[in-house]
């Protein structure tokens, strides 16, 4: 009998630890469509594209089971090297414990 493989070959695509995907050029040239879409920059920072044209950064977590999201603002109000700070920022205080949610509000 062989032993099962305990690691998996490491690849850009569809990996859900790759962080910063997007650009400034990428972003700037997305259009809307029809449907809101999102474009992820990794570890759960996604920037939303709406018909309207608006583009929006969220973050997606799990605090528990409970999954959640946040919003760091509008593009290009908020810069994607801003939101990624934003992004690492709420990674440490949930790494802490602490709901990055609740710590906004408080």
């Amino acid at each position: 009998m062989t032993p099962l493989k305990t690691q998996l070959p490491v690849t850009n695509k569809g990996a859900r630890n790759v962080r910063d995907r997007l650009s400034e050029a990428v972003i700037s040239d997305e259009q809307p469509g029809t449907v809101t879409r999102l474009l992820p920059d990794g570890q759960g920072l996604d920037l939303l594209i709406h018909p309207d044209g608006r583009k929006w950064w969220r973050f997606k977590y799990r605090l528990g089971s409970n999954a959640k999201c946040l919003l760091f603002g509008d593009y290009p109000g908020v810069s994607l090297e801003a939101a990624r700070q934003h992004r690492d920022k709420a990674r440490n205080l949930l790494a802490a414990g602490i709901d990055p949610v609740a710590h906004r509000e408080g």
